[in-house]
């Protein structure tokens, strides 16, 4: 697999939430593959302790929409709040019409159906990162 040629530093962190562990265990995978440092976190109230802790360093956080206590979209409110340009990309398998357009709205923002190609990810992230 090609390496992550992003530079060091902010974007190359990134900030994984999903309540799957196998789910989490295999985007850090994939994600160290290609060169990213990974965070993670069980449930939304983990994902912000996480957020808030390293929030200088993240450059991207990979939310999943629906969690048990806090969900994605709850999370993304909390984090904007903190970082109102912090970037999110939104997955789920449920499909992205549990999200409306205003969820979408601004910069920095996206989502990607689960199941996906590491490839896709990967290149999502790349785009969001460098855009």
């Amino acid at each position: 697999m090609k390496r992550n040629d992003l530079r060091e530093g902010r974007k190359n962190v990134i900030l994984v939430v999903d309540d799957d562990a196998a789910v989490r265990y295999v985007t850090r995978s994939v994600l160290e593959e290609y060169g990213f440092t990974v965070l993670d976190a069980a449930n939304g109230d983990a994902g912000l302790e996480v957020f808030i802790a390293h929030r200088e360093q993240i450059g991207l956080s990979v939310l999943d929409v629906i969690m048990p206590g806090k969900n994605g979209k709850e999370l993304f409110a909390d984090i904007r709040r903190i970082d109102p340009r912090a970037r999110v990309l939104f997955t789920s398998g449920c499909g992205g019409n549990l999200l409306s357009g205003r969820d979408l709205e601004g910069p920095g923002v996206s989502f990607l159906p689960k199941p996906s190609t590491a490839q896709r990810l990967v290149d999502t992230i790349r785009g969001m990162l460098e855009s």
